[in-house]
């Protein structure tokens, strides 16, 4: 069916169809169907003919719009994404409305502590990007997050700037998503610390990955044993249902979902929804060159958007075991293999699981084989980049636009968390 969007905007469908507008976490105001039959909306509805209608919706709230009509124009919107969807006439506008009532938010951020890498995309990045068609997304730039490190201003500021355009050129689409800098709401901070002030000490000490950057060698600042409460309070701030993540990060969701649950019994029923982890087992886990966790941390990563010999010596780094090149080798517990799959079609990986059994080929023909297939699957996303970089006007204006809409819901959570304690 066909499928347009946007604020403002003019579309049309031809034939017989009837048109369904809902606007996911928006309100609607000032809309005018335009066809055999007409329907305007702006602080109530005016209902023509055989057209069904709801009420406007409030902010946030899916709103319904059906009628017969071959366009759209003359529409305003508060806020945008809105999504207008043409649907064959005769249509079961009860089954439309449960569609959009399912979606879910979605909500995933990712630091700005380096140029992003392959472990970044495939982890969460290419999951997260999956879901903009069906669900209510937020991405967001953990720069607060990244200050654990306490990078040099001028680096934080670049890496800032540098997901931003990783982000967008992977295929974020800014008018489907909201997409923001964490820094640019300030009611992240507020929402922390109330948090922080229910949170045991023992259940942060607890946790896996603080002890973990601890035997690395990473120092022991209150940033970083705090690092759980802020990523709940990113989370719980814009009411978001689903949040994509690694193995290795399911205990920060559930460090999460406790403290939602405790703020929710101490103070009332249901004023933070309490989130869900989203995780695909095949990828949540990405080995790096030395067939650890894919991490900057670990100085292990192939970055997204490497080019020429540089990024091509990384993959002739990966460790592998010492099979002789004549021997059949074990795909299955192989680091180049791994990350061959993540990129490669059923066919593909079957094709070269094969030649791993046959023996006969060396771990270096599968490192060749992995660098051709990454540079085929990341060339369109490159293009991207290149081109967005020539505008850096534009990403910042994107950045801007996505604070804007995300303050609102931000300030809408704030107001119930801030009642509820007596502040």
């Amino acid at each position: 069916m066909p499928f347009l969007q946007g604020a403002g905007s003019k579309g049309g469908a031809t034939g017989p169809v009837e048109m369904c507008i809902w606007s996911p976490n928006h309100e609607l105001s000032g809309g005018m169907i335009l066809g055999e039959d007409k329907c305007q909306s702006s602080s109530g509805m005016e209902v023509q003919t055989e057209i069904t209608t709801g009420p406007v919706a409030p902010l946030f709230k899916p709103a319904f719009f059906f009628g017969t009509g071959s366009s759209l124009s003359g529409c305003q919107f508060v806020e945008s994404p809105v999504y207008y969807k043409f649907y064959d006439k005769g249509v079961n506008h009860q089954a439309i409305q449960e569609e959009a009532m399912s979606a879910k938010r979605v909500l995933t951020g990712i630091q700005p502590s380096g140029i992003l890498h392959i472990g970044n995309y495939f982890g969460t990045m290419r999951q997260s990007l999956a879901m903009q068609q069906e669900h209510d997304c937020f991405y967001f730039i953990a720069n607060y997050h990244a200050m654990t490190s306490m990078p040099e201003p001028k680096h934080l500021k670049e890496r800032t700037f540098q997901v931003a355009l990783d982000f967008l050129a992977c295929g974020l689409d800014p008018v489907k998503t909201i997409f923001f800098r964490q820094s640019d709401v300030s009611e992240v901070q507020v929402l922390s610390w109330i948090l922080s002030c229910l949170c045991p000490l023992g259940l942060l000490e607890r946790c896996h990955s603080y002890k973990d950057k601890l035997a690395h060698g990473l120092e022991a600042n209150h940033g970083l044993l705090a690092y759980p409460v802020l990523m709940a309070a990113d989370i719980l701030l814009y009411d978001s249902n689903l949040v994509p993540v690694g193995k290795d990060q399911k205990q920060h969701l559930e460090v999460t979902r406790d403290l939602a649950i405790r703020f929710n019994n101490r103070y009332g029923e249901n004023l933070l929804v309490v989130p869900e982890p989203l995780i695909q087992e095949e990828v949540a886990v990405v080995p790096g060159l030395d067939g650890q966790k894919m991490s900057k941390s670990y100085d292990n990563t192939i970055e997204i958007f490497g080019e020429g010999k540089a990024i091509r010596s990384k993959f002739m780094r990966i460790v592998t075991d010492s099979t002789p090149l004549e021997d059949p080798k074990d795909a299955d517990h192989c680091n180049v293999f791994a990350l061959y799959k993540l990129m490669a079609t059923a066919e593909e990986q079957q094709e070269l699981r094969e030649r791993y059994k046959a023996g006969g080929m060396g771990y270096g023909h599968a490192k060749q084989a992995l660098f051709e297939k990454y540079s085929e699957y990341f060339k369109e996303m490159r293009e991207r980049r290149k081109k967005l970089l020539e505008k850096p006007g534009e990403v910042e204006d994107i950045l801007q636009d996505g604070a804007a809409r995300a303050r609102k819901i931000a300030r809408v959570t704030m107001e119930r968390v801030l009642a509820a304690v007596g502040l």
